[in-house]
């Protein structure tokens, strides 16, 4: 079980999200955090999912992305606002970009994301009658982040 299993279940529970189909919006503004859809403009609507700005409290996310990765966007860069304050607060930091980009402090949030949207016990217990396709419908998760969720386990 992930180190983050705990916490991401103290904030389900806090804020009614017992899913599946569980919403980080939710959680993220009840911690203070502000939402926000926006439109990238030129090449950036391609390039990036979102962002989180500590200075606004506010996570980024492009509209024009699937249901699926707004909700993973949200979730992704909630974990920076929880985990990483420094690391988003610096020249370092890296927005949640459409390819891939290895960092501990990514791969972190990712984590936490996944454990977020997908608790293993949740997906465990879904897993045993439905298929994967149904699994990624049930959760808004794509496929990719299926994957994940059960690397974690």
């Amino acid at each position: 079980m992930s180190n983050f299993a705990h916490i991401t279940a103290e904030l389900r529970a806090k804020y009614g999200q017992t899913g599946p189909a569980i919403d980080p919006e939710v959680i993220a503004e009840g911690e203070g955090v502000d939402v926000r859809y926006v439109s990238f403009e030129g090449d950036a609507t391609h390039e990036f999912h979102g962002f989180y700005d500590f200075e606004e409290r506010t996570i980024f996310v492009n509209k024009d992305d699937s249901v699926e990765e707004k909700l993973f966007t949200i979730a992704h860069e909630f974990a920076h606002h929880l985990l990483h304050a420094t690391y988003a607060e610096s020249t370092h930091y890296i927005p949640r970009l459409k390819r891939h980009v290895d960092s501990a402090e990514e791969r972190e949030a990712d984590l936490f994301a996944v454990n977020l949207l997908a608790p293993v016990d949740m997906l465990n217990e879904f897993s045993k009658v439905k298929t994967d396709a149904d699994l990624c419908s049930l959760f808004l998760i794509t496929p990719e982040i299926l994957g994940k969720a059960r690397l974690a386990a």
